[in-house]
């Protein structure tokens, strides 16, 4: 009961005391997986307890060769993002500040390659924008989605990819239908009615889809990231006119 007061209904915390974690951010880390995980305390005394073999660290995609094809080089991204794996414990790693300049976050993904952590969904976009800056004939735009599963509420986010009239996606998720999408839909509205469909799949009520503005290649650039230019309400519409107002985002986004 005292551990349910703490949480409450909490997703999961950030840390902002920066590396190495100060004590009290690392014990809330722990005491959040302990009270997530049916093994409870044991979950810590188990892995704590354990002598691990030393993990390697993954080399990032960049600087890869220009004669390399875009599919090829956005596969190499994707696998890159998966080889970090997905963050289960509850605490992300990195505060990401959405609101900060490019610069900004970009300063964050070189510190996320070193650290060579877990990441979740925010993380593993920023990440995809910094490993994709180089591909200058490459859109890249931020896809948010907001749904509801047992009366809690989650948000996840990927990153949109339009290259030669094709699109497709890079991210990661607990699911694996929620992230990576290879390029091969033929308009903006295709890919997002297969994050529809997936989240259906995954027992989730969508309830919010926002798309974002092209992001800058430059990673010097002041500018800020435009995260939900559009944003639609998915709750108020049925499946026919959610796909209408999907094709004309489509279109409007194109247009930019």
């Amino acid at each position: 009961a005292e551990k349910s007061k703490q949480h409450g209904n909490t997703n999961f915390y950030v840390n902002k005391s920066g590396f190495p974690m100060d004590v009290e951010t690392w014990e809330l880390m722990w005491s959040f997986a302990c009270y997530v995980h049916p093994l409870g305390v044991q979950l810590r005394e188990d892995i704590q307890g354990r002598e691990c073999p030393e993990v390697p660290i993954p080399k990032p995609p960049i600087n890869l060769p220009s004669s390399m094809a875009v599919t090829t080089k956005l596969e190499m991204v994707q696998k890159y993002l998966e080889s970090l794996q997905y963050n289960y414990t509850g605490m992300q790693f990195f505060c990401i500040k959405k609101d900060k300049p490019l610069c900004y976050l970009m300063e964050y993904a070189k510190d996320m390659i070193r650290a060579s952590l877990p990441v979740k969904c925010l993380e593993a976009v920023v990440l995809a924008m910094y490993c994709t800056s180089q591909y200058a004939n490459l859109d890249r735009f931020p896809v948010s989605f907001k749904s509801q599963f047992e009366n809690r509420v989650y948000r996840h986010v990927v990153l949109g990819i339009h290259h030669m009239n094709m699109y497709g996606a890079l991210g990661l998720s607990r699911k694996p239908d929620l992230m990576y999408k290879p390029l091969v839909y033929q308009n903006l509205s295709d890919l997002l009615l297969d994050f529809v469909s997936s989240y259906n799949k995954c027992g989730h009520r969508l309830m919010k889809i926002k798309i974002g503005n092209s992001v800058p290649h430059n990673l010097l650039t002041c500018q800020s990231i435009q995260w939900g230019i559009i944003s639609l309400n998915c709750e108020k519409m049925d499946a026919e006119k959610l796909k209408k107002q999907l094709e004309k985002s489509s279109r409007i986004i194109k247009k930019r």
